[in-house]
């Protein structure tokens, strides 16, 4: 505490610290002190994160860097890489707020928004980044990601091909163009652009699937089945991809050796379900508190109550930001802050640096196993009980 001072990140790390310990009225204590400065205990910064940290030795190291707007939008894309989605989309803004029309920084703001499940936020910031830097690829592949998400597969191809024409580089609009082409009918150019796709990354799982489904087109069968097998390795969250393997083989007679692959599918769709039903849970959670810090921030008590009706979900934050009002009111805000102290994770949970994960594991059989992960807006709720 002597080097953090009253700062939140500090006394929450003191709060599970002492908590730990068995020192619960110090770790209260410390709880309602971060407390009195911001009501929202799901904050990521208030947790242990390895990519936040190297941001901030990366920002500490070139505080003299001479142009200090490159600087901030190099920030702003590594949170962006760590999946840090609000600290990408404060830092983004931060550059707009000096630069209004900054692509590189409406593409970071465009791809958080995506991130944590802001579709039509997303595309906001992305039409202005467009209308600031059409010929930009980047900006075309990042617009055709938001029209994809919102199912507006036209107006993605028409980005996807203007992102290809910009930059020949662009793989992975390459790789979205040729299944969209394949789709179309155009197939000689969808095996194209996929086999150009895979000379450059030989990883691309959706280019290995649709190379499978040229090669079984021209009937070359085995070369087919390597592909399938390809995107399954390349992929194995993906059940689309045991789906598509377990059809070619039955279409070849292969029944037995589908089986397997059917039930993988079947393994993985139901983990895919489970996560996505959790995400849909934490997310919902997670926009009730922000609208209630908001109005905890403005003193608004009757606000607080009002985004907080009928919100399920683990309690420990709801009374942080009681702590956060009663000490704006003059009270004390120590019997809140026990409360919510039961609901700090321990000591290795909370640096552990993976805050804002939501992981799914699936068990395919012969100890083989595979892991869906996500990347929330938020400190993930289920941590918080």
């Amino acid at each position: 505490q002597s080097l953090g001072g009253d700062r939140p990140p500090f006394l929450v790390a003191r709060a599970v610290a002492l908590k730990a310990l068995g020192r619960g009225a110090e770790a209260a204590a410390a709880l309602a002190g971060a407390a009195r400065v911001d009501p929202d205990l799901t904050d990521p910064r208030l947790f242990p994160d390895s990519g936040r940290g190297a941001v901030h030795a990366m920002e500490r190291a070139l505080a003299d860097y001479p142009n200090q707007l490159r600087l901030r939008v190099t920030v702003a894309q590594l949170y962006l890489a760590a999946r840090l989605w609000r600290e990408a989309e404060a830092a983004a803004q931060v550059v707009l707020r000096e630069r209004a029309g900054e692509p590189d920084a409406l593409i970071v703001l465009g791809r958080a928004r995506l991130g944590w499940g802001d579709r039509e936020g997303a595309l906001e910031a992305l039409d202005r980044a467009v209308a600031a830097a059409p010929d930009l690829a980047a900006v075309r592949g990042a617009r055709a990601e938001a029209y994809l998400a919102l199912g507006r597969g036209a107006d993605a191809e028409a980005e996807l091909t203007l992102a290809v024409e910009a930059d020949g580089r662009d793989a992975l609009s390459m790789s979205r163009l040729a299944t969209r082409l394949w789709e179309r009918g155009e197939l000689q150019k969808a095996e194209e652009l996929w086999g150009y796709v895979l000379r450059r990354d030989p990883n691309a799982a959706a280019a290995h699937a649709g190379m499978a489904q040229a090669h079984e087109r021209a009937k070359r069968p085995a070369e087919a089945e390597a592909a399938y097998r390809a995107a399954v390795a390349s992929e194995p969250s993906n059940p689309r991809y045991y789906e598509a393997l377990a059809l070619f083989l039955e279409r070849h007679g292969r029944a037995r050796d589908a089986a397997p692959f059917k039930a993988r599918a079947r393994t993985v769709a139901a983990a895919a379900r489970a996560i996505e039903a959790r995400r849909a849970r934490a997310g919902a959670y997670l926009a009730a508190l922000a609208r209630a810090a908001g109005r905890a921030r403005a003193g608004d008590a009757a606000g607080v109550q009002a985004a907080l009706t009928g919100v399920r979900g683990p309690q420990a934050p709801l009374a942080f930001v009681r702590a956060h009002l009663a000490a704006r009111a003059g009270q004390s805000p120590l019997g809140p802050a026990t409360a919510a102290l039961g609901g700090l994770p321990g000591p290795r949970t909370f640096a552990a640096g993976s805050a804002t994960v939501l992981q799914q594991t699936a068990a395919l059989g012969r100890g083989e196993r595979v892991r869906v992960t996500l990347f929330l807006p938020g400190v993930n709720p289920e941590l918080l009980r």
